[in-house]
């Protein structure tokens, strides 16, 4: 009988593709096994090939019946050869092939012809031959790789779907992504060709490409109704929906794109509800050419990928001949806003050569008119809404185009600056189509917007992308700072402030300047920066991430810059505003060119980099996307659309991310609350913002859950008042009760995770932090029965955040030593590295694989420290640490066996500490003795090594390499490699073998140079301290 994968998934998707339905294509089954080299030498000569030879062929000789067969095999080989090493590279380059063709050349008599020969037929699909295969066997060297259906189009595999059994507990879809992950790595060259990828367990699916992150693998929905499945699996779903032959095609062609920021490739696919608008979009413009330009609005909440969705209907209406190759007019209302969606479109790569800016309506080679006027067909223009007015001097807005190929694309079309400009766009072009798009909803009293654009077209709501996993949940938090102004006074501050970065509007606010000092007073300031560091503080404890905090003015943006580089560091916090050379020293520190305020975008936007903080005023409120964005702290009286633009700058999907928050500083709670009811209830009939009590309340809730399930353990509400022995031995205890039972570890498992979820949106809360040693102390427990490795895929940050978080406050110092009270006995008194503490952590085991972990964990903190000191001792620890857990995962050693031999290293590790002493040396000049002689195993000191490692430290601190901040400038670094190599040439330094993999450069001695000098580097780091914090003058 086949397995539970074969029947639930593998047969059953079979059947819905090769599935006969109305109106649609389908696909034929072939058995992978009648493609091997040995049965069908004709469609492959080898296992290592991909492609169906023989398919193939026939296919470029019935789509390309003009083409000679040499001009056929030309094609063939232009498809079959890998252009990259890089993978991403290599399928760039086919996509560009499978959509063009392959040029080719062959002679006709004496004439050399060059022609393009179709590798697909993409206007009628039904020209093409379609073929599932199952369990196609491909070997890349000595990987043998089985991919559970290939999806071949011309004899070419353009998709995959890998499937797992719905009832195994630990195959999921996520784990089906990480298999074709796998597959990249192992068989490379299958990802030359593979366009779309499908994962599912049946009851799960999600579609994406080959460099989509897991957590952007999407459901698809039925376009027609997507909250009616009819009774359909997920998978049924994604199959008939995404890989219908025809759509395939469709979304091959016009909605996948590959785009490159600088550093490196990538491939975007669009999700369903963008693959509707866009359809829904291309229908309504032809019938608007036709009849009065109104092509509809697309409102798509932010945070979903409205620039993208504009790229896709780009993309689609340049390809599509009932167009006539139209002219792409798109209009933002920000300057700020043109040069996001411009640098958008700039990164896809089958866009970039057809870009280009209109600086000024007419008059100049760069005016929207002299553009236009310029060609008849083709091209995307990038311009403002503000440009759309008449010339000086005249009263009428000129025509600048009358052809009917032009369509303007206009971004946040709802918006009051379109008032009266957008009426120009019809004088100005008076046969162009039309289509609006937008983020938050058109108001009921502006029904302006619709005058110009039309109705909606396609609506996905805030509370659709937070259901399908488009966006994160956003939650909101009050901490106001009082104000003691009148607030409707502040209220219309704020509609002045909105606009005032406006392109063309020079508004001054001097009526309301008292305003400012009464919020900007300083000792308010002091309390909202206090408040902020230490909430920020709390939150990245458990969740790592990015904030942003919105100011009232400049002049309190760079104060608060100021104030809180002071609390959370100078490189954490930094001012994004627009700031003059005429203005005060203040605010023009952080005056930056257009490149520079781009770097530093890209530097907020890496979750790694040391920025973890933005001041801004009005700047990257709108279209800014940083993902690993989790808080927004809101200072500032806003309002309208410009409020909901700015929450949305948390709701974007990352990684563990469970969500995005608000914190009110000033009050605007009820602002919030009017701007969503301002528009039609029906669109707002659930609430999307999610207060700080449905977080408590949820946290609180599982609470209680996890509770009762260790009841017959111990009470986890008395968790703080335990001694430490007790609150090991109860952290045991429910380790072994909850083990026994696999539903019950599964429920457990599963309840843990939602808390830590809720606990993360609310841990700043007073009544969350009351229980922050409950919920540290469930995350260890769950972490003690995931050994670290949860069945799908790493522990989240959430829960490693909850770890640390469990060993860092409440429950830490000597706390860490008594989990090991499982040993039974008391806590040491001097160290957990006592021969007390180990030998009876190895003699007493009632619990060796939690013993295990924990040990792991400590002789980690422990061999890290060393990392700080002696880096050669490091080193060898890790590996020797490295090498027992390998023995471990691979059966060689049981986990009491493993706890053993990590005492007895722990015992080496403890020692080490003392060898310098046997040395007869420092333990800083016993550090550049271990990197000399390349190991730590002398307990005796080689005289010339000593003498060596001594000048080098002598050397060094007289030099002027070493100085604050030595390690960022590079004749610094110079310097020290200077003195480093000076001192084994001059001493006769004779260099070990060096290590079969390691080298800094060619020769034993330049290695050893360079263990020397990353040994000063990691040594010297913090020059004038030195580890320990000793403050070194010069010898």
């Amino acid at each position: 009988m086949p397995g539970p994968e074969d029947s639930f998934a593998e047969q059953p998707a079979i059947a819905w593709l090769t599935k006969e339905r109305p109106g649609a294509l389908q696909w034929t089954h072939v058995d992978g096994a009648t493609l091997s080299p040995e049965v069908s030498t004709v469609e492959r000569s080898e296992y290592s090939e991909v492609i169906l030879g023989a398919t193939l062929r026939d296919a470029l000789a019935r789509l390309n019946p003009d083409l000679p067969p040499a001009a056929i095999e030309e094609a063939v080989v232009q498809i079959r050869t890998q252009s990259s090493p890089q993978v991403i590279e290599d399928h760039l380059n086919f996509h560009d092939l499978l959509l063009g063709g392959a040029i080719v050349t062959f002679r006709d008599g004496d004439e050399q012809v060059t022609k393009i020969a179709r590798v697909v037929d993409f206007d009628e699909p039904s020209n093409n031959t379609f073929q599932v295969v199952s369990q196609f066997t491909i070997i890349d060297g000595k990987k043998n790789r089985r991919p559970d259906l290939l999806l071949f189009v011309n004899g070419l595999p353009l998709g995959q779907i890998e499937l797992k059994s719905p009832g195994h507990e630990h195959a999921t879809a996520e784990s089906a992504v990480n298999q074709v992950r796998h597959y990249t790595e192992t068989i490379p060259g299958l990802y030359r060709f593979v366009e779309i990828i499908g994962v599912s367990d049946l009851l799960t699916a999600r579609v994406g490409t080959i460099s989509t992150p897991a957590e952007h693998f999407a459901e698809w929905k039925d376009l027609d109704d997507p909250t009616n499945q009819s009774g359909r699996t997920e998978l049924q779903v994604m199959l008939e929906g995404v890989f219908e032959p025809a759509r395939f095609l469709d979304l091959i062609r016009n909605f996948v794109t590959l785009e490159s920021d600088g550093r490196k490739t990538f491939k975007v696919m669009a999700k369903y509800h963008q693959v509707h608008a866009v359809n829904a979009a291309v229908n309504t413009l032809l019938g608007a050419m036709e009849d009065d330009g109104r092509g509809g609005v697309v409102w798509h909440t932010q945070g979903s990928g409205k620039s993208y969705t504009m790229v896709f209907l780009v993309t689609k209406l340049r390809r599509d001949p009932r167009f006539s190759n139209p002219t792409i007019v798109c209009v933002t209302d920000r300057v700020d806003l043109d040069d996001q969606l411009e640098g958008n479109f700039l990164r896809q790569w089958h866009l970039l050569n057809s870009v280009e800016r209109a600086e000024e309506i007419t008059g100049s080679p760069t005016g929207l008119h002299e553009i236009l006027s310029a060609k008849q067909a083709g091209g995307i223009v990038f311009t403002t809404i503000q440009k759309f007015r008449p010339p000086k001097g005249e009263a009428k807005m000129p025509v600048l185009s009358e052809r009917r190929n032009i369509i303007v694309v206009a971004d946040e079309a709802h918006r009051s600056q379109y008032d009266g400009f957008a009426q120009n766009i019809t004088l100005a072009l008076p046969n162009a189509s039309r289509i609006g798009f937008t983020g938050t909803p058109i108001e009921k009293a502006d029904r302006s917007s619709q005058l110009v654009f039309g109705d909606y077209i396609s609506v996905y709501r805030m509370r659709d992308a937070q259901a399908d996993g488009a966006t994160v949940p956003i939650y909101y938090e009050s901490r106001q700072v009082p104000v003691e102004v009148d607030a409707s006074e502040l209220a219309a501050v704020a509609s002045v402030l909105e606009s005032e970065e406006v392109e063309g509007n020079n508004t001054l606010v001097t009526k309301w300047a008292h305003l400012e000092k009464v919020v900007g007073q300083e000792d308010r300031l002091v309390k909202v920066a206090d408040d902020l560091a230490e909430h920020f503080t709390t939150r990245c404890e458990a969740l790592a991430g990015k904030a942003m905090l919105v100011c009232y003015s400049r002049t309190i943006a760079a104060r608060m810059t100021e104030m809180l580089r002071e609390r959370l560091g100078h490189k954490a916090v930094d001012c994004v505003i627009s700031a003059a050379a005429t203005d005060p020293p203040e605010l023009s520190k952080f005056r930056r060119s257009k490149k520079e305020k781009e770097d530093l975008a890209v530097l907020f936007k890496d979750p790694d980099s040391e920025l973890r903080l933005v001041v801004v005023r009005d700047m990257w409120l709108t279209g800014f996307d940083a993902p690993a964005m989790h808080t927004l702290y809101v200072d500032k009286p806003m309002r309208d659309h410009g409020l909901l633009q700015a929450i949305a700058r948390v709701n974007r999907v990352f990684k563990d991310k469970p969500g995005g928050l608000v914190v009110d500083y000033i009050g605007i709670g009820e602002d919030l609350r009017a701007s969503l009811q301002a528009y039609d209830d029906a669109d707002f009939d659930d609430e999307p913002i999610i207060s700080t009590k449905q977080a408590l309340s949820g946290m609180q809730e599982k609470l209680e859950i996890l509770a009762d399930m260790l009841h017959s353990v111990g009470d986890l509400t008395t968790i703080d008042t335990m001694s430490e022995v007790d609150r090991a031995n109860f952290l045991g205890g429910s380790h072994n009760h909850l083990v026994k039972d696999e539903t019950l570890t599964k429920t457990f498992l599963d309840e843990q995770a939602a808390l830590a979820k809720w606990y993360a949106l609310a841990s700043t809360h007073k009544d969350a932090i009351a229980v922050k040693n409950q919920v540290a102390f469930a995350a260890v427990l769950a972490g003690a029965i995931r050994k670290y490795t949860p069945p799908n895929g790493q522990p989240s940050q959430i829960a490693e955040q909850a770890v640390k978080q469990f060993f860092s406050t409440g429950l830490a110092a000597g706390d860490v030593v008594d989990v090991f009270g499982i040993a039974d006995k008391d806590r040491p008194e001097l160290s957990v590295l006592s021969d007390d503490f180990l030998n009876n952590l190895g003699a007493h085991q009632k619990h060796p694989n939690l013993q295990m972990r924990l040990l792991e964990k400590l002789l980690n903190d422990e061999i890290k420290g060393r990392l700080r000191t002696n880096r050669t001792q490091a080193k060898e620890f890790s590996e020797a640490m490295e090498r027992l857990l390998a023995m471990y995962a691979n059966r060689q050693l049981t986990s009491a066996q493993v706890v053993e031999k990590l005492v007895e290293l722990a015992k080496k590790i403890r020692d080490a500490r003392h060898r310098h002493e046997q040395l007869g040396l420092s333990a800083e000049e016993a550090s550049f003795y271990d990197a000399l002689a390349g190991s730590t195993e002398d307990v005796k000191a080689d005289p010339q090594l000593a003498a060596i490692a001594q000048e080098i430290v002598v050397a060094l601190r007289k030099s002027d390499g070493l100085r604050v901040d030595w390690t960022e400038h590079p004749h610094s670094q110079a310097a020290v490699r200077r003195i480093i190599k000076r001192v084994l040439r001059q001493r006769g330094y004779k260099p070990p073998t060096p290590p079969a993999h390691g080298g800094g450069g060619s020769s034993p001695m330049d290695y050893f140079t360079q263990v020397v000098y990353d040994q000063a580097r990691t040594l010297y780091r913090y020059w004038p301290e030195v580890d320990d914090g000793t403050l070194f003058g010069v010898v």
